[in-house]
């Protein structure tokens, strides 16, 4: 990331650069649940043409035993989560949407069992479309009804 260029295109393509950011904000822990980047999905080849990139991305719940000091997985959820063309094209927003998504995200972790790992990333694209430039803003817009506001 450190040779972003000052418009904030820069070397890598949008659908690394999305791979890349989502790399670097997760894990992220929620009471007895968490998300996880499993890696670049071989389903980006069979998705190719119609998507930018596919992310596989694992939603694991916890048994969690507080006298032992042990954790158990109890239940995992994997999806492909395709994201669209320009969802990457410009790293400094992208980077501000992740730092704005990642709170509103632990706040949905653990609201609702029957979550999917696309859910966690409802409204990315089109709260990538708003004019939202700080990670306050993309928060705000990521609370709405419409994305990730409906687990909250």
């Amino acid at each position: 990331m450190s040779k972003l260029l000052a418009d904030g295109t820069g070397p890598l393509g949008p659908a690394e650069a999305v791979h890349r950011m989502v790399d670097r904000f997760t894990p992220i822990k929620g009471e007895g649940v968490s998300l996880h980047y499993a890696s670049p999905s071989l389903a980006d080849e069979a998705w190719n043409g119609e998507y930018a990139g596919v992310l596989t991305l694992l939603l694991v719940w916890w048994d969690i035993d507080e006298e032992k000091g042990v954790r158990t997985v109890s239940n995992i959820k994997e999806q492909h989560c395709a994201f669209e063309r320009d969802d990457g094209r410009n790293l400094l927003r992208l980077e501000q949407f992740f730092l704005g998504w990642v709170p509103v995200a632990r706040e949905v972790l653990g609201n609702d069992p029957n979550i999917l790992p696309s859910d966690m990333f409802r409204g990315m694209h089109s709260a990538l479309q708003l004019k939202a430039v700080t990670k306050d803003d993309f928060a705000k817009a990521l609370r709405a009804k419409s994305r990730l506001g409906k687990f909250l």
